[in-house]
């Protein structure tokens, strides 16, 4: 678990960065194009942002190293391609239940699929488009990740693009299930607008 929380600490730097920087760069695209905002939509839109930025700091993005001669790129070992699909079922059983370290179920397994679950939710909310399109969305998305770490020399895995393709899915039923409770809420207060027992 203190491995999991080590990914977040480390998401920290690159969100504290990303977010004044969006907050800027948004006031002044709604300050050119005038009228008055909507606030449900920026929120969800800057919460796709920080997940683009948090989910690229920890596949994408060099990791900074700093040290007594200054800061540069921390050089990672070459990391194995996996073309094979499902080796991760087997991956997880022997490194997690027989080989004791938890940690991998967590990070290798649970972890591609929670990191995509935002992808899926958020990207219907803001936009309208099919679920087809949401969830090729998402494995579009994930392979752009496994192919940019073999040009960064780490691991690529088709295994991370099947599990972020199930966390997508995932978020996408979520949202779906929000839009119905919205909806069947919203049909409530029609019925009854005088206020009542909606729920």
């Amino acid at each position: 678990m203190r491995s999991v929380i080590g990914y977040f600490v480390n998401m920290l730097p690159y969100l504290a960065l990303t977010l004044p920087v969006w907050i800027a760069v948004r006031a002044v695209i709604l300050k050119h194009r005038g009228g008055k905002p909507n606030w449900l939509h920026e929120i969800a839109l800057c919460l796709f942002v920080l997940w683009c930025a948090g989910t690229a700091s920890q596949t994408i993005i060099p990791k900074l190293e700093f040290g007594v001669n200054g800061f540069g790129f921390l050089k990672t070992r070459i990391g194995e391609v996996n073309l094979i699909p499902f080796r991760v079922f087997t991956r997880t059983y022997r490194e997690a239940f027989v080989n004791g370290i938890r940690s991998y179920f967590f990070i290798n397994f649970l972890g591609n699929i929670v990191m995509f679950v935002p992808f899926g939710f958020l990207v219907p909310l803001l936009w309208n488009v099919s679920s087809r399109k949401v969830i090729l969305s998402g494995c579009l998305a994930s392979v752009c990740i496994e192919i940019c770490q073999i040009l960064l020399n780490r691991s690529s895995d088709i295994d991370d693009v099947i599990l972020n393709t199930v966390g997508t899915l995932i978020g996408l039923l979520l949202f779906l299930l929000f839009r119905r409770i919205a909806k069947d809420r919203a049909s409530r207060f029609r019925q009854n607008p005088s206020g009542g027992d909606l729920f």
